[in-house]
């Protein structure tokens, strides 16, 4: 029985690591495709949030200022995911300002508690978008319910029942 050298078994994993990272690579760009976001169905599910226990008379609201944050820029290379040659390898930015309303006030309330790490948060999470994410309706649709998450996630119940754009500009 022949024995294999350390050269040779170096360089079939590593053979074995490249053609696995190139089936990734296909896999992603090829063969994967994100589910579109559709209006109706971000509408029903908005509208089913809402509608889960009634909001009494004591909703709030809490308004976040307008922030600016850098967002990712578009791919550079003709081919890959969502090239386009105008903005291709720009450097882009969004401002962003919103209402949230809640279900009760004292829960408003509670969110100024927690405001600097939702903040935080929000700002780690645009900075992962790309231009033309935000430059659709239903990439403004999943950015608003993506806020509504964020806040009940970080006050640990259902309270935020609507994000409402007071600004919205992407460049």
């Amino acid at each position: 029985m022949a024995k294999l050298s350390v050269p040779v078994i170096a360089g079939l994993l590593n053979t074995l690591a490249l053609l696995a990272a190139l089936g990734v690579a296909a896999y992603t760009m090829l063969v994967f495709k994100r589910p579109e976001i559709v209006e109706s169905e971000e509408r029903a599910r908005l509208e089913q949030l809402r509608a889960s226990p009634s909001p009494g008379p004591s909703t709030g609201y809490v308004e976040v200022t307008p922030f600016s944050v850098n967002i990712r820029s578009t791919p550079s290379q003709p081919g890959a995911l969502n090239y386009d040659p105008q903005i291709a390898g720009k450097l882009h930015y969004a401002t962003v300002g919103f209402s949230m309303e809640f279900r009760k006030m004292d829960a408003a309330n509670d969110f100024e508690i927690v405001k600097p790490v939702f903040l935080d948060q929000l700002l780690s999470m645009l900075g992962k978008k790309e231009y033309s994410e935000l430059t659709t309706v239903q990439g403004r649709y999943l950015l608003r319910t993506e806020i509504m998450e964020l806040a009940n996630q970080l006050l640990k119940q259902q309270v935020v029942i609507a994000v409402y754009f007071t600004k919205f500009v992407v460049q």
